[in-house]
């Protein structure tokens, strides 16, 4: 298996981690055992999502029972990409915080920051990529993808709460 999960009970709240590939092996019905009425989902330690994953993914979350209370927390890059691109990839899901790219031109180097949704976007208007600073220089980095589709879930999510 290229992935697993863990499952942690707080309340009524359940905390489900998925670490590692969303791909061919990827067995959506484990999840929905899973599954309890108020789920909290940790992605940040997804590492990639393959087309037959996204299938798997978009067929599991479609299949949710109305009424589901779920949330994304950390989701990684990866995941937070499908978000942009797929409508329907996060079903009934609210987004909490995610992973997001930047360059440091001054180190030459990748990095993410995590951003919060509430904290760090006003998402009444279009979201904008929050400054950051570099941690090794203290340059201001540059976000490392494209804006507009990289952010577009924000404005879908918030039309619908």
């Amino acid at each position: 298996m290229s992935y697993d999960l863990s499952i942690q009970d707080e309340g009524d709240r359940r905390h489900i981690w998925i670490r590692g590939e969303i791909d061919e092996d990827f067995d959506a019905q484990q999840l929905r055992k899973a599954f309890t009425p108020n789920v909290v989902m940790h992605l940040e330690d997804v590492r990639s999502i393959s087309s037959c994953g996204i299938r798997e993914w978009i067929s599991f979350i479609s299949e949710l029972p109305a009424g589901t209370h779920l949330e994304f927390e950390k989701c990684s890059i990866p995941i937070t990409r499908q978000f942009g691109m797929l409508s329907n990839f996060r079903g009934p899901g609210l987004i909490r915080s995610f992973y997001a790219p930047y360059y440091c031109d001054e180190c030459d180097e990748e990095t993410e920051r995590l951003l919060r949704v509430k904290a760090d976007h006003s998402v009444e208007h279009d979201p904008n990529v929050p400054d950051c600073k570099c941690a090794d220089c203290g340059s201001k980095l540059e976000f490392d993808g494209v804006e507009r589709v990289y952010f577009s879930f924000l404005r879908e999510m918030m039309s619908k709460e």
